[in-house]
């Protein structure tokens, strides 16, 4: 959990260059993080605070929505908010197995750039999808986590105490 909180502070951390005018100008840029889960999740709502606080000290202005746990509710609640609001300069979010295809075909349309984090979709939607940058220009990149390696790391750091 500590690893994937570190990674998502790392995942705000990222300004590309393009960004700098803005921040030298003072404005803020904005962050649309789609919560997959409902909002009172104990693990999101950590994960959520995380980046609620990264963005208040990077002064971004940052919205949450929750895709309470379905990749349907998701995709309508990510799909409501696009059309209600001004387009976020960043989305970062969860591609929910089953949606991958169809929510990067809906942000394709906005100008927002896409950080996903966790990789949770079948090999063939990888194919679909391909990787960021590929066949959708504003996907930035993906954050994935390898349970393995934390769980070997931990495991070492254990032993070497022990």
């Amino acid at each position: 959990m500590l690893i994937r909180a570190l990674l998502l502070s790392i995942t705000l951390l990222y300004v590309p260059p393009h960004m700098a005018a803005s921040l030298i100008e003072k404005t803020k840029p904005s962050i649309l993080f789609v919560n997959p889960s409902i909002k009172n999740d104990v693990f999101w709502q950590k994960t959520q605070r995380f980046a609620l606080e990264a963005a208040q000290q990077l002064q971004f202005d940052i919205s949450v929505i929750y895709g309470d746990g379905t990749r349907f509710f998701q995709y309508e609640e990510l799909k409501r908010y696009l059309e209600n609001n001004k387009a976020p300069d960043y989305v970062i979010m969860i591609n929910y197995p089953g949606n991958a295809k169809a929510t990067m075909d809906l942000l394709r349309n906005y100008p927002s750039k896409i950080i996903t984090i966790e990789q949770t979709i079948s090999d063939q939607e990888k194919l679909a999808i391909s990787i960021p940058g590929d066949i959708y220009p504003n996907w930035l990149a993906e954050v994935i986590f390898s349970n393995k390696q934390a769980g070997s790391l931990l495991a070492k750091a254990l032993i070497s105490q022990a």
